[in-house]
């Protein structure tokens, strides 16, 4: 996990970075109205090489991976809380990204009936329902990120990433 936060953060120029995605597109989609300025500036904020959301100073995230995975020289303590307010900024640049370019992404995430196969051994039924049942409740959260302005905390009221296509075939 906290490798791909510096995959998808790289300021390296030859990387494809979400970082790098978000410079190039950006741009183009405020231009567009795919967004808003508030926003846009909110989320440059954030990718701020020296003063943003994701340094060593303001995220564990990228703490722990600079620190441990990368330089092997210490292991800053990390939960999950910590690290949601870096995923959710990141969740909704794709999600602008994504609603921007496309229709939307359906059914992104593996089905529930085999998110634990093979964990049988480990797990007893109970255990299996609950962890499917918080598995479904931060994805609820994800999809929340998704549609939820950056700067502001606010719903969106468009479309997000995740995509509810309804088809209607007409007969001829």
């Amino acid at each position: 996990m906290f490798s791909i936060f510096g995959k998808l953060l790289s300021k390296d120029s030859r990387d494809n970075s979400l970082r790098k995605l978000w410079q190039l597109i950006s741009p183009i989609m405020l231009e567009d109205g795919a967004c808003l300025k508030q926003e846009t500036d909110y989320i440059n904020g954030c990718l701020s090489v020296k003063t943003g959301l994701f340094t060593n100073d303001k995220s564990k995230a990228m703490l722990f991976r600079n620190k441990f995975v990368s330089h092997n020289e210490a292991t800053p303590k990390v939960v999950w809380e910590d690290i949601d307010r870096d995923i959710s900024v990141l969740i909704r640049m794709w999600s602008l990204l994504v609603s921007w370019s496309s229709f939307g992404i359906v059914h992104p995430f593996r089905d529930d009936s085999c998110i634990f196969l093979g964990t049988e051994a480990m797990f007893d039924d109970l255990e299996v329902k609950t962890l499917l049942r918080a598995r479904q409740e931060y994805l609820d959260m994800v999809a929340a990120w998704s549609k939820t302005y950056a700067h502001s905390g606010e719903v969106d009221k468009g479309r997000g990433a995740f995509a509810n296509l309804k088809v209607k075939i007409k007969s001829i």
